[in-house]
């Protein structure tokens, strides 16, 4: 072939040093060391798409959600809850989910995610069968009594008052489920769900009766009597109850009583400023303190390892003598023959042995002791210590050191009872201030900027009910006023329900 064209110059590429004075760590053929504040781990380098170890644990995520709940993201705790269960099952994550479903206002799935965690701690506890129950779990019964008072919320703010008592009423059947407190308090919200059971069906004939008076002439005005006389008796059995108040107000208002539809209207709204909505988001859960009573020594038993190295339960032996020769002893201590020895005249000095009866009314009361200890309640302690001290003055009580034990759990009971009333005097003095800060007016604006929420969301059914009854009283007292000569009052009235409702058509 043809010679090619040659021009004369051969180019030869050499290795160019990329980015001219940078440092080679910097220069993408070394990984870059690490900072001097992290330790370098095993583990490969998180990548994006990889998910952190702590997302797949579900302590962690329900720990997560805790934290959530507390600081008012309820959805987010909602969320995290819901992650944990994908990985396992749980009712403390359903319980708190409940919780978290109860402040969403999505009162259906809360007694769902509650009927959940009943069937776990049913499942977890079913006894096979052929076999004796064991003792149950406090902690369940603690989750158990938890979730009761919470189906029985729900389903009292669905108005299914029958059904709230029958789960407030099993959370007071659950054993060791509420401490004496809570068992208090939920005691007080039975009571109060019963009277309020009676007052609706009272209210009910009450209201029947105003629907049903006739316009105008003697007859509205009998009517209207009897319709107040039934709202009187309502408002007697739930003296609380803003509703009847606020009905009693119109009737009131209808019958010409100006006057007292404005002191029922206006106790209607003190009530509602009291309305049973949480103000603030939940605390984290935590473990019920209390003082377990300790265990009361027993001189009839000594455990083997409380034994001293070397102890024996012999003092002394003695051999060649008559017993009339023999030394003295301690109390503690008598002579016996030596059985070892062959020598008839040989003794032994051995620590005394209780009799039997002796020793079986000694474990008696000390076990007596004992249950009164776990009464938690200083008083009963205090009232029967002088019992247990003259039992062992003639020697078949409980030891001294068995006493002063008790001694001393009753000192710290009452200590931690003191402590404990000291706290729940702080909390009762902030919820009066909250209550004396709380303004009610600001709650049910329809327009919260700037306003965090820790209480109930502004699309809450209680929230809801709560607004829609404030606008209610409002225009009830509008009227009333209006119609006693007061226009300005009047309608500052009218002014603050469309704060509340900005498209009432009765106030505009």
């Amino acid at each position: 072939p043809d010679v090619r064209d040659n021009p004369g110059k051969i180019g030869i590429r050499f290795t160019e040093r990329p980015r001219a004075g940078v440092p080679v760590r910097d220069r993408g053929m070394r990984a870059p060391p690490f900072p001097k504040h992290q330790v370098k781990g095993d583990q490969a380098p998180i990548l994006a798409g990889d998910e952190l170890a702590d997302e797949q644990d579900p302590v962690w995520l329900k720990d997560k959600a805790d934290t959530l709940m507390s600081n008012g993201d309820y959805q987010g705790a909602c969320n995290a809850y819901t992650e944990a269960l994908k990985i396992a099952l749980n009712a403390r994550a359903f319980a708190n989910r409940a919780v978290a479903h109860l402040y969403m206002g999505q009162l259906e799935q809360c007694l769902e995610d509650c009927n959940h965690a009943l069937r776990i701690l049913d499942r977890r506890n079913k006894v096979p069968e052929g076999q004796i129950p064991g003792p149950k779990d406090p902690q369940d019964e603690h989750v158990r009594a938890r979730v009761e008072v919470r189906m029985g919320t729900a389903y009292l703010w669905l108005g299914a008052f029958t059904k709230a008592e029958a789960h407030l009423q099993r959370a007071l059947d659950t054993e060791e489920g509420l401490e004496a407190e809570e068992r208090k308090v939920v005691k007080e919200d039975l009571a109060r769900v019963q009277a309020g059971r009676a007052a609706l069906l009272l209210k009910e004939k009450a209201d029947s009766a105003a629907e049903r008076v006739p316009m105008g002439g003697d007859r509205q005005r009998e009517a209207l009597d009897a319709a107040l006389g039934l709202y009187d008796s309502a408002s007697g059995a739930d003296p609380d109850c803003a509703v009847i108040l606020a009905n009693r107000s119109f009737a009131r208002l209808r019958a010409g009583r100006h006057e007292g539809c404005l002191e029922d209207a206006e106790a209607a709204l003190a009530k509602l400023k009291e309305w049973p909505a949480p103000r603030r988001a939940p605390k984290r859960p935590v473990l019920a303190a209390r003082v377990d009573p300790p265990f009361l020594d027993d001189p009839t038993f000594k455990h083997p390892d409380e034994v001293k190295q070397g102890e024996v339960d012999w003092l002394m032996k003695h051999g060649g003598g008559n017993w009339k020769d023999l030394p003295s002893l301690p109390p503690e201590y008598e002579w016996v023959k030596d059985v070892a020895e062959k020598d008839d005249n040989s003794w032994i000095a051995i620590r005394k042995k209780m009799p039997k009866a002796t020793t079986d009314a000694i474990r008696r009361a000390t076990a007596k002791l004992q249950d009164v200890l776990y009464s938690r309640n200083p008083r009963v302690i205090r009232e029967y210590l002088p019992v247990a001290i003259d039992e062992n003055k003639v020697g078949e009580g409980p030891s001294a050191k068995a006493i002063r034990q008790s001694e001393e759990y009753a000192e710290k009971l009452e200590a931690f009872q003191a402590e404990r009333d000291a706290e729940r005097g702080e909390q009762e003095a902030e919820a009066a201030r909250e209550l004396e800060e709380f303004n009610l007016d600001d709650v049910v604006a329809a327009v919260r900027s700037g306003v965090g929420q820790t209480g109930f969301g502004h699309a809450h059914p209680v929230e809801r009910t709560r607004r829609r009854l404030y606008v209610k009283v409002l225009l009830r007292r509008a009227r009333a006023l209006e119609a006693l000569g007061n226009a300005e009052a009047s309608a500052e009235e009218l002014r603050r329900v469309l704060l509340a409702e900005a498209d009432n058509p009765e106030a505009k």
